[in-house]
């Protein structure tokens, strides 16, 4: 079933429609169809919050909390040292070939009645999170780093065709796309203890932004240099325009937490981490013989803002601990173009959790499982969000405490081991 094209149109990023627009006057309405989406990691640090499906904000009770909630600092009554190493394995979908509208004609590459997605792929491990906290009296302080986003992705889309009017077919650009994005975060934070209670923390973070977006512009069908149906061979003397966006700076933001803990059984909380905006600059070129012309404006990347809820309940003489959470983002487009440009995005996770830890011998051992939903549009095609599935396990002695967890989608698997070393 053809895909109608207005419906198309209204799946692409601001910032393609933004390159389509300089090219509308050479190109004859061609358009970019591929789409590169940046995975930012607002799931909660740390193993063991990464397998309680990301159900944290109220719990809270290590030194990943400096990130994940700093009003959980104040449950900490000794120095700690968290330290995580996590690898992704990511499915990044774009769009690759078929139809958006009207019916095939059967002639080379135009045999497919609907849009078709092809996945990037990407792997990426490194040393994700570590922080130190050390509390004092009533009072609490943190310092944490935060691989905030860090991947490389790389596409090749033939265009996808369309009908211009009925019996006539034109075709899509097609392109050869580059993501490399590494996004960091410096954060420090403080948790006043109000009373047996209530705690407020509160805190700032330094992002620093560096990456490079790369998009190609091939469609040697509109030159004489091949027919409409034919693959495109990504060859330089194809190519007809080049974007390119950097990023490279830095920005401060807020942090802010709330808990509360009426008993030993029920705990609630709220957090919120403004988002930054990371600024660069975005080359436009038209490299064909003819018409050889550049032109550079200035860009951003709007990292989200981040507000949640949370609650935890502990049962079982404290054996089991479930908890839930709700995280909401917000943001503008991937790649600003225009200082004025209106285009945002929502996103609601709802994260569910479950520990049972048991002691063996002198140790602690834990089991944990959680599910969560990310109502993003992960795929092109489908806008029913995406559900993940983590499970992981816990070993906790006086000092050292060591956890392992894993989340698994459609679109991104995650593993990670952490640990925690109490002074």
């Amino acid at each position: 079933m053809a895909m109608r094209f207005d419906l198309f149109f209204s799946a692409l990023p601001a910032f393609v429609l933004a390159l389509v627009g300089c090219l509308a006057t050479e190109a004859a309405s061609a358009q970019p169809a591929t789409l590169l989406r940046v995975e930012f990691e607002f799931s909660n640090p740390g193993a063991r919050s990464l397998a309680f499906g990301g159900a944290f904000a109220a719990l809270a009770d290590d030194a990943t909390a400096a990130y994940a909630n700093p009003a959980g600092l104040g449950q900490l009554i000794e120095p700690e040292l968290s330290l995580e190493l996590r690898s992704w394995q990511r499915s990044v979908p774009f769009l690759e070939g078929g139809r958006v509208d009207g019916e095939p004609t059967g002639q080379g590459l135009d045999v497919e009645p609907s849009p078709l997605e092809g996945r990037a792929r990407d792997k990426t491990t490194d040393v994700s999170f570590a922080s130190y906290v050390h509390p004092r009296g009533r009072w609490s302080f943190g310092l944490y780093y935060h691989q905030l986003a860090r991947f490389e992705v790389e596409t090749e889309a033939q265009g996808q065709f369309f009908e211009i009017v009925p019996g006539a077919t034109a075709r899509f650009p097609a392109t050869r796309e580059r993501l490399d994005l590494d996004i960091t975060t410096l954060g420090l934070s403080a948790c006043w203890n109000l009373d047996d209670h209530w705690s407020v923390g509160l805190g700032v973070a330094w992002l620093e932004g560096g990456g490079v977006a790369q998009t190609e512009l091939y469609f040697p069908f509109l030159t004489g240099g091949q027919d409409l149906f034919s693959p495109v061979s990504f060859t330089p003397d194809e190519l007809d325009a080049r974007f390119d966006a950097t990023i490279d700076t830095t920005d401060l933001a807020l942090r802010f937490g709330l808990r509360w803990q009426p008993n030993d059984r029920w705990a609630a909380a709220a957090v919120f981490r403004q988002g930054a905006r990371l600024e660069g600059l975005l080359t436009r070129a038209s490299v064909r013989e003819d018409a050889v012309s550049a032109d550079t404006v200035p860009t951003a990347i709007e990292v989200p803002s981040v507000w949640g809820l949370g609650i935890s309940r502990r049962a079982l003489d404290g054996r089991l601990t479930i908890a839930f959470e709700f995280d909401r983002s917000d943001a503008g487009p991937l790649f600003e173009v225009e200082p004025d440009d209106e285009a945002s995005f929502s996103a609601e996770e709802y994260h569910f959790g479950a520990e049972y830890a048991f002691v063996v011998g002198r140790r602690l051992f834990a089991l944990r499982g959680g599910v969560w939903h990310d109502s993003r549009p992960r795929g092109l095609l489908d806008d029913s969000g995406t559900w993940h599935t983590a499970l992981g396990v816990g070993l906790a002695g006086k000092v050292v405490q060591f956890d392992i967890g894993v989340d698994f989608s459609d679109f991104v698997d995650t593993y990670a081991i952490s640990t925690v070393y109490r002074f």
